[in-house]
């Protein structure tokens, strides 16, 4: 083949028309079509042209676009500017044309007195993300953001509280708390169940909010439009198969009236099919009657019938009836003839399956009681995350949006921010224009709303439908095809599509357009998001003789994990092939799940191959995690004793299960810790002052380990709740000898990360929640570098991860394995278009618990999985497209009861296995060999087999070969720290009648339920000081109430002193809100006043505090919050003494940092809540 200069690209024409800066377009992009490139140049041209650089925005979807987009048209500029000073002359005229462009702007650049390359911040490239997060800023007030938030997708917790505030509206008199009841009925009172579902709702509100909206606004009027969009749908669907079987009403109206003359006894229907002339009518009552067509010539799993029996009303004939005999052998010969020509109509198939899982009309009407009383639930709800959004100063990316919605106003009455906008930004491109979704379309049509032909404004979208593969981030590829076909308000788009592929060799572009111009859909579907193929033409010649091929391994059912380990195997043969005849080269493994490695990483491990995994490995799921996260939660709960078994299961301590189990015994009821303490020094007392007899049971080994891990976990527990949660883990860990357990870069990296987390989650010196941070740390990833001294290392990423790269050679591993299912949801909807293109909304509600579900919400169901089929296929498309020499698809395929090997419906597979398996595609099939399944071995021994032993082994214990040993300035640094932070005294257990609840004075200051209770007062009023309407934040203070229970049952049984504590904590949140004389601190209105200001050191330390602002005089206050009280017997004056000793060093820490930024006076001050007073020190 020519080399790309040689000769003119197949779609010259239609790039030249996208360079044409007077056009607004929208591009069909293919991979590997340089689209980035286009962009680039698009973008230069405009800024030739413009009178401001921050006239012309584009938009990408991810930071790495922007970023990317951003250094293209840098390095353009840069490149030119060199060429032009050299004097060089580019002999490609694809350089000829970029340098023209670039030139120009460099020209415009030096007139204006731009300086881009200095000023590069002038560029306005965005995120879409960032973009709609600066329009929210503008205006605060009427985008209802407020404040300064932080956006983030971490923000689960701030879900759950506002379905908490929710659903404590139970307890309210009113129609919100009647709805509340009917949900918890309907979903058979499983809280957790209800609390998941409105999370998962509360996710995608923006798809669903206009629906809510417009129920609750229109009332019978929305239950009519929703009714007769669902008799039209019934309607539609009816005409079009009516349409299919018009050449052959006949012989289908021959064999229906056959099957309904036996089949009469059975119901009125089929005395009324018996009377048919030609086929039903079109309307919803005759649905009935096409539902038995449909199960005529369908299946129960919706496949062409092979063959029919009396069931269907077809008996085998009566021999003592000749001519009845004679006919029923006729009938079942047309029905056999009809069949044959049925079988090549794919699109009939499709719709005789969808008519039998129409609903009725006239049945959905019951779920219109809960569909209204769920839609007042979303709506308060939506309502509460504003509130708690405000609260907790963060936002989702979805309320972003919505915000930078609100502030742009609507077509009719635009913001003074959206007038603004309207003559800054005269030209918009945007990229990855098919993962937009609904909402971001509505920010585009209000900043493009008035933009008028000739106007000299551009817009500019360029994506390719066929790789739209984010439906569940709410990405919507029917708004592609819609604005591609439409355009976008009064703007014409003219469409343009590249054909040219820049990336691929030629055998693989060959290979691409044969087997995907048959996997995706022939006509486009803007409602299930059907996207149709577009070929591309290939510019590079085949070098090197890889190109696609196909592996799958077939085997039995009960060996497929051998099956998987032998496609792993092959994974590695491949890499190793490609190393030997193409060195240098780069190889990507691409999976659809992290789950398809788990056979893989080990082997790639084993044979040395260097690897780099991206957002692969969870961080909990690595060891020395799971033992940093079980010394957490055990030094922040006495009672949890799984968390203190891990710690002493754990390699620095490694307790066999006996000496474990004496230690519970030891323990009784009495939490670990307790038994622990037995353990000390023979000098030690027990709480009744008698000598403690140590742990009986207690192995020689359990007892040498035990002597340091105590020692170190008394200090440890000494300075619990008075120093940062990091500080007090962190040198736990490190006297531990945890370091000894992280023999990796991966484990290395994997302990900073939960560090930083710790400190992101830090509240009080504990955990505000400890199941929020769990998770948080379960769902984070951990992306090592490679390891030293290697090189090229092979990339495993998932195949959404790989959107937007390129590799030498993709290696596909399980592409026969299903998706997991995805869950159902409380509130499902579906949007269509009808047979007129007009917009149709249907919207069901999950069935209650006990009940059949309801055909809507089925047929909904099956639209959702037509919908995920179709972007399956898009993103097998991605993942092989990735690709320059070449693509290894695996599989592994189980022998089925027929005998075939056959891939399942939902697996990626299966998207292409037609055309794989017509012999034309270089597949490959093998067959398991008995060599390569593995033989269950009986290690036993001929005693133990004589003993009949049948137990496994014990799993043997990781841990340290010896026990850990303390050097002598360790111990001495302990006992020092031991002398200096004597553990608290031992609160006793008092009887029902003598528990004290109406003193909480009486919790003691290091009791893990006056610390939870300091946690909570903390963070009320660090959420008080933040609130930016204090009297609406202390009207809603009640409503705190509920999740302050539950965050404190853990350490209160007793339900009397669980509301007397509640009632303690309200009293002295209030309390200290309303004290006039120091409610300056809580004005966030001050000069630079700041909450959990977070400032770092010279050593690279975080550290926190709590409260900062400037007075009047200028002066500079640092004030830390503390939550003690006195004890009994204790004066104010005294308490205060003591709390100045104890915090004197830390504060003194936070005015050395600030007087490193700034020279002002400074004054350090503790806040003690209990007291009321402002301390200064």
């Amino acid at each position: 083949m020519s080399s790309p200069e040689s000769f003119t690209l197949a779609d010259a024409s239609a790039r030249e028309r996208a360079l044409n800066i007077n056009l607004s377009c929208i591009v069909q992009a293919p991979a590997g079509s340089g689209k980035t490139e286009l962009l680039t140049l698009r973008y230069l041209r405009l800024l030739g042209i413009s009178k401001q650089p921050e006239e012309v925005l584009a938009i990408t979807f991810t930071r790495k676009a922007a970023s990317e987009m951003r250094d293209r048209i840098l390095s353009t500029l840069a490149w030119a500017v060199e060429v032009e000073a050299t004097g060089a002359v580019p002999e490609k005229e694809f350089e000829k044309q970029r340098l023209s462009i670039a030139s120009a702007v460099i020209a415009h650049d030096n007139d204006s007195n731009w300086n881009l390359l200095k000023n590069p911040s002038r560029l306005r490239v965005q995120t879409i993300d960032s973009f709609c997060f600066y329009l929210a800023n503008q205006m605060p007030v009427l985008s209802r953001v407020g404040g300064n938030p932080v956006l983030s997708e971490d923000v689960n917790h701030i879900y759950r509280h506002a379905i908490n505030n929710t659903l404590s509206m139970l307890d309210k008199r009113g129609e919100l708390s009647e709805d509340i009841a009917l949900l918890l009925k309907h979903l058979d009172n499983n809280t957790n169940k209800v609390e998941k579902l409105l999370a998962d709702l509360l996710n995608k509100r923006d798809q669903w909010v206009s629906h809510v909206l417009f129920i609750k606004h229109s009332g019978q009027d929305a239950q009519d439009y929703l009714l007769q969009s669902l008799e039209e749908l019934v309607a539609e669907t009816l005409e079009t198969a009516e349409h299919s079987l018009a050449p052959i009403a006949s012989q289908v109206t021959t064999l229906l009236r056959f099957a309904a003359h036996n089949r009469r006894s059975e119901g009125k229907v089929w005395e009324t099919i018996e009377a048919l002339t030609t086929l039903p009518g079109g309307t919803a009552s005759e649905l009935p009657v096409w539902k038995i067509l449909a199960d005529l010539f369908l299946t129960k799993d919706g496949t062409w019938r092979s063959r029919i029996d009396k069931r269907q009303g077809f008996p085998a004939g009566d021999k003592s009836d000749k001519e009845f005999d004679s006919l029923c052998k006729q009938r079942k010969q047309e029905f056999n003839e009809l069949m044959t020509g049925l079988k090549e109509q794919p699109e009939l198939l499709e719709a005789l399956d969808y008519i039998r899982r129409l609903p009725d009309p006239n049945s959905e009407t019951e779920q219109w009681a809960f569909l209204s009383a769920l839609t007042r639930i979303l709506i308060h709800m939506s309502g509460e995350l504003l509130l708690s959004f405000s609260q907790f100063g963060m936002m989702d990316y979805a309320q972003a949006g919505a915000a930078a919605r609100n502030s742009l106003g609507s077509e009719e009455h635009p913001t003074d921010l959206a007038m603004s906008l309207d003559h800054s930004i005269q030209h918009i491109l945007v990229d990855e224009f098919q993962d937009t979704s609904q909402l971001q379309l509505e920010i585009l049509q209000q900043l493009t709303a008035g933009w008028q032909p000739g106007d000299n404004r551009s817009l500019f979208l360029v994506g390719d439908a066929m790789q739209s593969c984010y439906g569940f981030r709410n990405a919507n590829v029917g708004i592609y095809l819609n604005v591609r076909e439409h355009g976008i308000g009064e703007i014409q788009l003219e469409s343009l599509t590249l054909q040219t592929n820049f990336r691929s060799q030629e055998k693989i572009v060959t290979w691409v357009n044969q087997v995907f111009s048959h996997a995706f859909p022939s006509q486009p579907d803007s409602s299930r998001g059907a996207v149709p193929y577009s070929a591309s033409v290939p510019i590079n010649p085949t070098e090197i003789e890889f190109g696609i091929s196909a592996l799958v391994i077939q085997h039995q059912g009960i060996d497929k994990i051998a099956a998987q380990q032998a496609e792993a195997s092959a994974v590695i043969s491949q890499i190793k092939s490609i190393q030997l005849h193409d060195a240098g080269a780069s190889i990507a493994i691409l999976v659809r799940s992290r789950s398809h490695l788990a056979k893989i990483i080990p082997l790639l491990k084993e044979e040395q191959i260097p690897w780099l995994a991206t957002d692969i490995d969870r961080l909990g799921t690595l060891p020395v995690i799971e033992d940093l996260l079980s010394l957490t939660k055990a030094l922040l709960n006495l009672a949890d004793r799984v968390a203190w078994l891990s710690v002493l299961r754990a390699p620095w301590c490694g307790l066999t299960s006996k000496d474990l189990f004496a230690i519970t015994q030891h323990a009784k009821n009495n939490s670990i810790w307790s038994g622990l303490q037995a353990f000390a020094s023979s000098n030690n007392t027990d709480e009744n002052g008698e000598s403690c007899e140590g742990i009986a049971g207690l192995s020689p080994d359990g007892d040498a380990r035990m002597t340091s891990i105590v020692k170190i976990l008394q200090h440890a527990m000494s300075i619990r709740f008075r120093v940062r949660l990091r500080d007090l883990i962190e040198s736990t860990w490190t006297l531990l000898r945890g370091v000894c357990t992280s023999t990796s870069n991966e484990a290395f990296v994997s302990v900073a990360h939960y560090f930083s987390l710790l400190e992101q989650y830090e509240l009080g010196n504990g955990l505000l929640n400890v199941a929020e941070f769990q998770e948080r740390v379960s769902q984070s990833f951990v992306s090592p570098p490679p390891e030293v001294g290697l090189s090229n290392p092979v990339n495993i990423l998932t195949m959404h991860k790989s959107k937007g790269l390129e590799f030498d050679h993709i290696i596909l591993p399980g592409l026969t394995r299903n998706p997991a299912s995805d869950d159902k949801q409380l509130l499902q909807w579906y949007e269509r278009l009808n047979a007129d293109g007009e917009n149709r909304l249907f919207l069901t509600t999950q069935t209650a618990v006990g009940n059949d579900e309801n055909k809507l919400y089925s047929l909904m169901r099956h639209e959702q999985q037509q919908k995920n089929l179709l972007e399956d296929t898009r993103l097998l498309y991605i993942a092989v497209t990735r690709a320059r020499t070449s693509v290894l698809l695996l599989g592994t395929l189980a022998e089925d009861s027929k005998g075939e090997f056959q891939p399942q419906k939902s697996c990626l597979l299966n998207r292409v296995w037609p055309q794989l398996n017509s012999g034309n595609f270089n597949l490959k099939k093998e067959n398991l060999t008995e060599k390569e399944i593995p033989e269950l071995h009986d290690d036993r021994t001929n005693e133990e087999k004589s003993r009949g032993n049948l137990y496994p082994e014990v799993t043997p214990i990781n841990r340290f070969k010896s026990a850990l040993e303390l050097n002598t300035t360790e111990i001495e640094s302990l006992n020092q720290a031991l002398n200096l932070y004597s553990p608290p005294p031992v609160v006793q257990e008092k009887s029902q009648d003598q528990k004290n609840i109406a003193e909480p004075q009486e919790f003691e200051q290091d009791n893990s339920l006056a610390a939870a209770i300091g946690i909570l007062i903390h963070s009320s009023l660090e959420s008080f000081t933040i609130s930016q309407n204090k009297g609406l934040w202390l009207e809603n203070l009640n409503n705190q109430r509920s999740f302050w229970s539950l965050y404190l049952r853990q350490h209160i049984d007793d339900e009397t002193q669980l509301q007397a504590v509640l009632g303690d904590i309200k009293r002295t949140i209030e309390s200290n809100t309303a004290n006039k004389d120091i409610a300056w601190i809580f004005d966030e209105k001050g000069l630079e006043a700041q909450s959990e200001l977070a400032l770092t050191n010279q050593h690279n330390r975080l550290f926190i505090v709590d409260r900062t602002l400037i007075d009047k005089d200028g002066t500079r206050w640092i004030i830390d919050f503390k939550t003690g009280h006195p004890s009994s017997s204790q004066s104010n004056d005294a308490f205060i003494q003591t709390m100045k000793a104890r915090y004197k060093s830390q504060l003194s820490n936070y005015g050395n940092l600030f007087a490193q930024l700034e020279s002002r006076k400074t004054k350090l001050a503790l806040y003690l809540t209990s007291i009321q007073q402002l301390v200064e020190i």
